[in-house]
């Protein structure tokens, strides 16, 4: 009876590894990287091609850059009314520097660049902008990813869309670690197990061993331990692998961690391969991360030590209720 569910479970890893594959990030995400100097802002946005079909004008599923070049007063005048930045209650005044269409080095998608530049006739003390860009006139769902950088540092980002357009910094201001913030971590790490495949198959596995609470809930805590050294390192050496490669080599660590529990092998083995998924998930991590919290430079470890830990719950969680749906079946059909 086990050996029936562990496979099945398998299989349906395979099939959501595959499907994460083609899947592994919204195509109307966009995304803002604004560069603060004292008196003015640079802001390149970068929006994907399927919210910017109104720019194709030969309808050939492109935007070429001989496209951008001839609606460029068009897509300046957008612009200049769809998004605002304000300096305290000032508002900015706006520039179009450059139009480009580009590769997406980080999702390799293609993008549109929007080059632009917001001056203030003082210098930046409250910075605030009101991002209204595709939201209301194309997709209600689009959302963009806005960071801010004083020099190579990150000084701050958040997620904006209809729900919630604006975005405030002050330079200079110290960041607030609230209890709210501190449970927005630990929710975003609960909220990523319960929507993660590979996880509910680990913990699939766990459960269906049926040798004690104890003993399924240790392993969640290596298995976090590891994708936590595996983000850092990955991000520390700057480590990068395609997507497609992380699920193969993940699929396969599971896959032998699968075999290694139907035929009772060692724990010696299951750790070593708990551990191996685990630094591979968080390698892979470090492409996805900052899409679901924000990674406050001054807070950067504390951040996510708190929302592995919401990982760790999530997945005790799981196991208490996979535990409790899965015992009455093995049970019933015996354990070979």
């Amino acid at each position: 009876m086990k050996r029936v569910f562990f496979f099945l479970a398998f299989v349906i890893w395979g099939a959501g590894c595959c499907a994460g594959t083609a899947s592994a990030h919204n195509l109307n995400y966009g995304y803002s990287y604004i560069h603060l100097s004292e008196t003015y802002v640079d802001y390149e946005l970068l929006l994907p091609f399927p919210i910017l079909q109104q720019y194709d004008m030969n309808k050939d599923g492109r935007i070429s850059q001989g496209e951008l070049e001839a609606q460029e007063p068009a897509i300046r005048a957008y612009m200049q009314e769809h998004l605002l930045l304000f300096n305290g209650l000032q508002q900015m005044s706006f520039e179009l520097v450059d139009l480009e269409s580009t590769i997406q080095k980080s999702t390799e998608d293609p993008v549109v660049a929007f080059k632009l530049r917001f001056a203030s006739d003082t210098e930046i003390s409250a910075l605030t902008i009101k991002y209204n860009v595709i939201v209301d006139d194309v997709d209600p769902t689009h959302q963009n990813y806005v960071q801010i950088f004083q020099g190579d540092t990150l000084m701050g980002h958040q997620v904006v869309g209809k729900d919630d357009r604006t975005f405030r910094y002050s330079p200079g201001e110290q960041t607030a670690y609230s209890f709210t913030v501190i449970g927005s971590y630990l929710l975003a790490g609960i909220r990523h197990i319960v929507r993660g495949v590979d996880y509910w198959l680990f913990l699939f596995c766990m459960a269906a061993c049926a040798t004690g609470l104890r003993k399924q809930i240790q392993p969640t805590f290596l298995l976090v331990a590891a994708s936590l050294i595996g983000y850092i390192a990955a991000s520390r050496l700057g480590l990068t692998a395609p997507s497609i490669w992380l699920n193969l080599f993940m699929f396969v660590a599971l896959g032998l961690l699968v075999v290694s529990l139907m035929k009772g092998k060692a724990g010696n083995l299951r750790s070593f391969l708990i551990l191996a998924y685990g630094l591979l998930h968080g390698i892979g991590f470090t492409s996805t991360i900052s899409s679901e919290i924000d990674l406050v430079a001054e807070f950067k470890t504390v951040s996510l030590v708190i929302y592995h830990g919401g990982l760790l719950a999530g997945q005790i969680g799981v196991i208490f209720v996979l535990q409790s749906l899965l015992q009455p079946l093995f049970k019933k059909g015996g354990t070979t």
